[in-house]
């Protein structure tokens, strides 16, 4: 080899120019891996801040959703027998106990009852006030499954969210590796020996590499 042509001082300062280009790159990798794991740091808090706001308006929807339609399914289930109750007392000429039940009936169902129409006209009354409530609960059953997929896609965020931590702490960890190389390469130009500046150059050279094929393995943002 050519450096067997040389004495051990100046063997000593071609492992010091040696040291010193390594030193330079594993530099310049070191930050980029830092600046690398800084931009999964930020879509990792982008993609949990994204994932809790939709969340919240998830649950919100489907708790709203789901009190209004049992809200609504209590109203017409009340209707159901306050109707009864109703129709018992007219059938008895109770007047004051008709009121009384008419009373506690809904704005929609008094208004259909107070129609004096024909058996048919009050059937097709009745059929369209049955279609009203069953848009209604499919309305309420459209949004409780809207809010459901919300809330698969928050998870979808949070699943993101951590892939991104896992990446940014893996860039992490390559950066901590170039300061290993840093650290060998530093004490190879410290020392005095040629053949321990030899050892700690194999050992910077060997971190080195390592280093950078670890760091090509992560995904860059």
């Amino acid at each position: 080899m050519w450096l067997e042509n040389l004495n051990e001082e100046e063997k000593s300062y071609k492992m010091d120019y040696l040291g010193a280009a390594i030193i330079g790159i594993a530099t310049i990798l070191a930050a980029t891996s830092a600046y690398y794991s800084a931009l999964w740091g930020g879509h990792m808090s982008q993609k949990y801040t994204s994932a809790v706001t939709t969340l919240t308006e998830a649950s919100t929807m489907y708790l709203q959703g789901l009190s209004d339609m049992n809200t609504f399914e209590f109203r017409d289930f009340q209707d159901g027998i306050m109707f009864s109750q109703f129709q018992l007392a007219e059938d008895r000429n109770d007047e004051e106990n008709a009121k009384f039940y008419k009373g506690y009936l809904s704005e929609p169902f008094q208004n259909m009852i107070e129609v004096d129409g024909t058996d048919e006209e009050m059937k097709a009354l009745f059929k369209k006030y049955d279609d009203s409530h069953a848009t209604a609960i499919k309305d309420y059953e459209t949004r409780i499954d809207s809010s459901i997929v919300l809330w698969g896609e928050s998870y979808d965020m949070i699943n993101e969210g951590d892939e991104a931590n896992g990446h940014g702490d893996k860039f992490t960890l390559a950066t901590v590796l170039f300061t290993i190389v840093l650290f060998f390469a530093g004490m190879s130009a410290a020392a005095r020996k040629y053949k321990l500046k030899l050892i700690y150059m194999i050992f910077s050279a060997v971190t080195f590499l390592a280093s950078v094929i670890y760091m090509l393995t992560i995904p860059f943002p």
